[in-house]
């Protein structure tokens, strides 16, 4: 009996030294007031504040913060602009504005102050110069103008396609340019910013002029008619020009079709020869194998090889067809 009640009070004694004991609740220190009144960004500094994990994710998140304040004055400021001065910015760089705002990498900036308010919580706040800021975007604004500038100077060297392509290549990226003019222009009313603005108008005026002059003449013999008007209604589509006029930017495009047709056999079988030639020189072409059903009827074999041919262009792209490379996107 004795030896049963030791074992039942050694069980107790060993399942009582097993439970644990209650871990003590985190203690939050209390938060900082910058963190509920956060200082405001003035003429002199910018300022960003954020809660993280820890403290270099903090840091991350108030330069975020620090870019986001920059983009809804940015905005505020451009929506101001468009309306007062009658429209001169156009609404449609209004998003792309501040999709790139939000791409801005502040660099040159310190931390303020910092404050672990727990385990898992750290607040800062981190401040960059604004002047340092305005000049290191003015620096980049300018290193990409110059780098358009030496690409455009290249453009008279280029054959037709090459030029029209190269054209539109530097036209995409001047866009970018303008949102930077718009974004120092914002930030520091000091900039003049017209010279950038013509600078970006030349080059899209320049495209304009490379993509109107550039003129397609579609050509090809009796068998050909039909993929010829296939093509001409693919580009003028795409927005290119197809006429008879000659320029020194014409793309001439000659088609020959043989067409092997025998009533003795089920299939006919179309080879259509393509040439592509500028003024000057040789810049394309290719050789396609068409094969059709035929039973009996030449205007549908011709019709149902036709059809097969657009689908070709459409499925494959003119560059493929024609064997050349112009810049479509």
């Amino acid at each position: 009996m004795l030896s049963r009640t030791v074992l039942i009070t050694l069980v107790i004694f060993i399942f009582s030294g097993c439970v644990s004991e209650p871990s003590p609740v985190e203690q939050k220190a209390p938060r900082p007031a910058w963190v509920d009144q956060p200082v405001q960004s003035d003429d002199v500094y910018m300022y960003g504040i954020a809660i993280g994990e820890n403290r270099e994710d903090a840091v991350k998140l108030a330069l975020s913060d620090m870019v986001s304040k920059l983009g809804t004055s940015i905005e505020s400021k451009f929506q101001s602009s468009e309306e007062s001065q009658g429209g001169y910015y156009k609404a449609t760089h209004k998003n792309s504005i501040k999709a790139d705002v939000a791409k801005i990498k502040i660099n040159n900036y310190e931390v303020l102050k910092s404050h672990r308010i727990s385990y898992r919580e750290f607040a800062v706040i981190v401040q960059t110069q604004r002047d340092k800021f305005i000049i290191g975007l003015s620096n980049s604004l300018k290193k990409k103008a110059s780098s358009l500038e030496k690409e455009l100077k290249q453009l008279n060297t280029k054959s037709t396609i090459a030029r029209y392509n190269l054209s539109k290549k530097l036209y995409e990226k001047s866009k970018s340019l303008y949102s930077d003019v718009i974004i120092i222009s914002e930030v520091d009313r000091r900039f003049n910013k017209t010279k950038f603005i013509n600078f970006i108008d030349s080059i899209r005026d320049r495209f304009y002029k490379e993509k109107n002059s550039l003129n397609f003449i579609v050509r090809g013999d009796r068998n050909s008619q039909k993929f010829v008007k296939n093509i001409e209604e693919f580009l003028a589509n795409k927005g290119f020009n197809v006429s008879s006029r000659v320029s020194s930017s014409t793309i001439n495009v000659k088609l020959k079709t043989s067409a092997n047709i025998d009533s003795d056999d089920s299939i006919a079988v179309f080879n259509i020869d393509i040439n592509v030639k500028s003024s000057i020189d040789k810049i394309g072409g290719n050789s396609i194998v068409l094969k059709e059903r035929y039973k009996g009827s030449k205007n549908s074999v011709f019709k149902n090889a036709s059809i097969h041919f657009e689908q070709d262009l459409k499925e494959q792209g003119i560059n493929e067809v024609l064997g050349i490379s112009l810049d479509l996107e």
